[in-house]
């Protein structure tokens, strides 16, 4: 569709979106079946680590997101839109969405704002092979959801699938140095200020191991 107005990013220009619609009639001229996406065209290359949108180069900076909510059923479009917002606003080009497949509303909006998602599937870490018929299966139904959006530029398909020798605690710090604290308190801090969610912020405490404990957010 060579006269199509394209979806840009929005440092390169204007995320137009389109509504397309594709009927199914029979002999009769009756309609057997249809679906409406709300869709954009573009082309995205990726050669030697070099990103083209359009025909245009474009230097990709971007942040991880994690789930919006530890419930993510319940998360709202409001909440959505001041992420992806604050994200635009401070000049970066994507989100990868970590380790999960987050609601319709997320990629609508990044649609809207005119930013990418790298999208990972929901395959972290270590998996026996007797996994693979489910993750080829979930990889296949994730892009029949989410292929129609202009946003999504990237998949991933498994994350850290590398072995780690030893305990899993030898690969951050045993020993409660100063570094680790820091580290753990910045993450939780963090997950505070962005969700306001203290369960976020007890996960990410937990996670470097540091106590049970989480760290007061007050």
């Amino acid at each position: 569709m060579p006269r199509v107005e394209r979806w840009w990013p929005h440092t390169l220009g204007r995320p137009a979106l389109h509504d397309v619609r594709v009927e199914v009639r029979l002999d009769t001229g009756e309609p057997s079946d249809q679906r409406t996406w709300r869709t954009g065209f573009r082309t995205i290359e990726l050669r030697n680590w070099i990103a083209t949108v359009n025909g245009e180069r474009l230097y990709l900076k971007g942040v991880t997101l994690s789930p919006q909510r530890a419930d993510l059923a319940l998360a709202t479009r409001g909440e959505f839109a001041t992420t992806l917002r604050a994200v635009r606003d401070a000049g970066l080009d994507f989100v990868r969405v970590h380790a999960h497949i987050s609601r319709p509303e997320l990629y609508e909006i990044a649609d809207e704002l005119g930013l990418h998602v790298w999208q990972d599937l929901p395959v972290l870490h270590r998996f026996s092979r007797g996994v693979r018929a489910q993750a080829v299966r979930q990889a296949r139904e994730a892009v029949d959801v989410l292929g129609h959006h202009p946003s999504v530029f990237l998949w991933c398909a498994h994350d850290e699938p590398y072995v780690v020798r030893g305990p899993r605690d030898a690969a951050i710090t045993p020993r409660a140095d100063e570094t680790t604290l820091l580290a753990a308190t910045l993450v939780a801090q963090t997950a505070f200020e962005l969700f306001s969610d203290p369960q976020l912020v007890a996960a990410a405490w937990r996670e470097f191991r540091m106590t049970d404990e989480a760290p007061t957010t007050e």
